[in-house]
């Protein structure tokens, strides 16, 4: 998540939440948003070692705008 934090405003991303998600968990969430805002990114860290020994995920959705023919 920190390579995330750093990375992306490089790439010419604009990071608009960087906190944790609304889920019980609390899990790490970063959202950011494409220069041009046609993209958008839902980063979330599901720590699982605190459960157990599973691996960590990391859950990314990625949006765009919808655009239809005139």
């Amino acid at each position: 998540m920190e390579r995330l934090r750093d990375e992306l405003p490089v790439k010419g991303w604009k990071v608009v939440k960087d906190g944790v998600d609304d889920s019980p968990a609390k899990s790490p969430q970063i959202v950011a948003e494409s220069k041009g805002e046609e993209y958008a990114v839902d980063v979330r860290l599901l720590d699982e070692r605190k459960y157990g020994d599973d691996p960590s995920l990391i859950e990314v959705t990625v949006q765009s705008s919808c655009y239809r023919a005139k």
